[in-house]
């Protein structure tokens, strides 16, 4: 039987499927180091925070069982980030569970359809504060073919304190830029209602693990 999840890169080694989870390993940190969202280093300044990250493997199935895709997340130890943040500047909104259940019933009732959208590497859309960039060291057991040892990031990383916040900003400019005629609800503020071009518009947005 095949996990559905790896707590660490030792157990990929050792597992029969250990090329996927190294492909998809390398596509994560591929697209983390994509020019403008970090710069890849072989070393550390002297005084530079430096935040370990860890690797978190999953394996996405079908509603039939079989294997969808391997899937692996980059974290920073954001818990071990020096700087105080209070709770104003790590608050993200979430989507309720309710608001999900009133989103079905009303597609149900006005006969909509509904349509999933995933956004690869979410957070990695959203920018980092000048003040609160960072530098990452690769996890143990990771070697980069081209000898990086981590990266100085511009955009969000999933694991630190802010990220969510950030990409809750980014994702929120977006629909405003994109959807101008659309409206943030006062009920929930992740969900987006309105109209274009004559037809009826809801927008949830969240984010899955």
């Amino acid at each position: 039987m095949c996990p559905t999840r790896l707590p660490c890169l030792r157990q990929a080694d050792i597992s029969p499927n250990r090329a996927h989870w190294y492909s998809a390993l390398q596509s994560e940190i591929d697209g983390m180091l994509e020019p403008d969202r970090s710069t890849p280093v072989t070393s550390f300044p002297p005084d530079a925070m430096v935040l370990p990250t860890k690797l978190v493997c999953k394996l996405k199935k079908l509603p039939d069982g079989t294997i969808d895709k391997f899937k692996v997340r980059l974290t920073s130890r954001g818990d071990m980030d020096r700087k105080y943040y209070d709770e104003h500047e790590t608050f993200a909104p979430t989507p309720q569970l309710s608001t999900f259940r009133l989103l079905m019933a009303l597609c149900c009732l006005h006969r909509l359809m509904p349509y999933h959208y995933a956004v690869s590497q979410a957070f990695l859309q959203a920018p980092i504060l000048d003040e609160e960039r960072c530098y990452i060291r690769f996890p143990k057991g990771y070697s980069h073919p081209k000898g990086f040892i981590g990266a100085y990031m511009k955009r969000a990383l999933y694991g630190h304190r802010t990220s969510g916040r950030l990409w809750a900003e980014t994702a929120h400019q977006f629909m405003a830029d994109t959807f101008p005629t659309l409206c943030r609800s006062t009920y929930d503020e992740c969900l987006y209602i309105g109209e274009i071009d004559g037809q009826k518009l809801f927008v949830l947005i969240y984010v899955l693990t």
